[in-house]
């Protein structure tokens, strides 16, 4: 493993420390976050951050849109004006934040807004982009995280197009490689095989199985059974082998 490697990591929950441990990192839950933009997915962000307890902080200069979301809200604290406006941080108490979400439709303001919250103290800003290519390129430089709702959108669209029981499709924007959630069925000829058996291609890993309620990380021993979802991970000379696995 060299610096600025990006891994894929498929543990235990209880194991998630030790795994973030190995690679230089940690956990620093947030209890204040700062919402930036008043789009759908700024609405429907700031709600759920709302339902999981957290305060919550949403900026926008469009007053009509911000009253309502606030009236619709009660717990969340709406505020009208420039999310890229330093003094609106100062004097609101969004410095204070842990995290700020830039969340706006445009990847102009996204940007601008995600550098101001981080050049005031917040510790880490997560943008929203439509680019694709300031997807890779601005994560980690000034912007902590930078998500693509484009990409999110291309993700659901590959799971009704690949073969089997695909349950989700996951792309790295910066790989070919995809992580998929496959139901095995009772059909499947991987039914009562060990991994080992099976004989996967070079190109192909199952990273984890969830079985019911309760999810782990296979060995080579480990025993396939209909119903599991595997959780593969592929370079594309082995996509297509995929839906073979499902039965």
């Amino acid at each position: 493993m060299l610096p600025g490697d990006h891994v894929l990591a498929m543990v235990e929950t209880d194991d998630a420390g030790p795994a973030l441990d190995l690679l230089g990192l940690h956990l620093d839950p947030a209890r204040k976050v700062v919402i930036l933009g008043a789009t759908r997915v700024a609405e429907l962000t700031a709600k759920r951050l709302c339902r999981q307890g957290l305060q919550t902080v949403l900026v926008d200069q469009d007053p009509e849109r911000v009253r309502r979301i606030a009236i619709e809200n009660p717990r969340l604290i709406a505020v009208c004006g420039d999310p890229t406006d330093p003094k609106l941080f100062h004097s609101e108490g969004l410095d204070t934040a842990d995290a700020a979400l830039a969340l706006t439709g445009w990847d102009e303001i996204n940007i601008l807004g995600s550098l101001v919250a981080k050049a005031v103290g917040v510790p880490t800003a997560v943008s929203r982009f439509h680019r694709l290519d300031l997807v890779t390129l601005l994560a980690g430089v000034g912007i902590d995280g930078a998500v693509s709702s484009r990409l999110s959108a291309a993700n659901e669209i590959l799971r009704f197009v690949r073969r089997g029981r695909i349950h989700s499709v996951v792309t790295f924007q910066d790989s070919d490689a995809e992580a998929l959630e496959v139901e095995v069925e009772e059909t499947s000829e991987i039914v009562g095989k060990t991994l080992r058996d099976i004989h996967l291609p070079r190109d192909m890993i199952v990273g984890g199985i969830v079985r019911g309620d309760r999810a782990f990380v296979p060995r080579g021993q480990s025993r396939i059974k209909a119903g599991d979802r595997l959780i593969v991970i592929a370079l594309p000379g082995a996509i297509h082998l995929v839906g073979e696995l499902s039965g």
